[in-house]
């Protein structure tokens, strides 16, 4: 692997453009209460099923703000395409899921879906109408209370294979809970998203932009931005296999998609007694402990034990 160098985005970013970090990750699954179980024996502690009101279901796993989004579709029949200018989350997860599971699409944090649109119309990007919605959410001591938000969806040019957006939360204190932010493999925080593209150069514009981050550093293997929760990289396949392990992608995409995740742990011999116990072949590679999609339904996971990027 070679030595990343820092490159600066050339192009002037709107001055009201502000650094953003990483949200959440939706990792969409065929089967709801079979992903529970993968994510549980892979040392998660998850929250109760939610239904969303078009038509898909989820199970979180919390960290120290951020979390990974565990959706299956729940009714189908309830998922409407996508309205003038608008986005459909329901019916983009349903078509990503009749190619495969995996990751389907990155989120950043926001503290003004107007503004984020806003941002990325005068940067140059694709938007979309905002979109608001609510729903009630069980509490770790029982009963439920309501959670809102509110997104802002973007996207490289007619791409199809993930998705991108920002999401302002309305009722962080109905849905940020300490009791499902303690998990067995010890996992704290999102140290990186990985992507991968036959050219990652090609996506360092899209991503300066959507991130609000101008420095990006580079390297033949790819381009990586430190957001101010994680980093978003974008690897060639070879660079993937190298990170996650030979059997991370058995097709080479011939797009940009969303491949990787890696989690900051607390306890690394915590983390490897977790999966150990969860019945999963791991591997050690680079320090890091590695799940391969094959058994984390499509998604390579990685667990290592350093500082998240902040």
């Amino acid at each position: 692997m070679t030595t990343n160098t820092a490159v600066t985005e050339p192009q002037v970013l709107p001055a009201g453009l502000g650094a953003r970090g990483i949200d959440h990750l939706v990792v969409a699954v065929n089967d709801l209460d079979a992903g529970r179980d993968v994510w549980q024996a892979l040392g998660f502690t998850l929250t109760p099923r939610a239904q969303h009101p078009w038509g898909t279901a989820n199970h979180l796993a919390q960290l120290d703000h951020s979390f990974v989004e565990l959706l299956g579709l729940d009714d189908a029949a309830k998922i409407k395409p996508a309205g003038r200018n608008g986005f459909s989350f329901g019916a983009f997860n349903r078509d990503f899921l009749k190619k495969h599971q995996g990751a389907s699409m990155l989120v950043l944090e926001s503290t003004d879906a107007d503004a984020d649109i806003a941002d990325f119309a005068a940067a140059g990007l694709d938007t979309f109408s905002r979109f608001d919605f609510e729903r009630m959410a069980g509490q770790p001591g029982g009963g439920q209370a309501r959670v809102a938000f509110s997104l802002a969806f973007t996207r490289p040019t007619a791409l199809k294979t993930a998705g991108f957006f920002t999401c302002q939360n309305h009722e962080p204190e109905h849905f940020w809970h300490a009791e499902w932010q303690r998990h067995a493999n010890s996992a704290v925080g999102i140290d990186e998203v990985t992507l991968v593209a036959p050219d990652p150069a090609d996506y360092h514009i899209f991503l300066s932009r959507f991130t609000g981050v101008r420095e990006i550093r580079a390297s033949s293997s790819g381009i990586s931005i430190a957001t101010p929760r994680g980093r978003v990289a974008v690897v060639t396949p070879v660079a993937f296999r190298y990170l996650y392990g030979e059997d991370s992608l058995a097709v080479v995409p011939k797009t940009l998609e969303i491949r990787g995740i890696t989690f900051a742990v607390a306890d690394f011999g915590q983390s490897a007694a977790a999966l150990v116990a969860g019945g999963l072949k791991v591997a050690d590679r680079h320090d890091r402990l590695l799940v391969g999609p094959a058994a984390a339904l499509g998604l390579a996971v990685a667990f290592k034990a350093e500082a998240r990027t902040n």
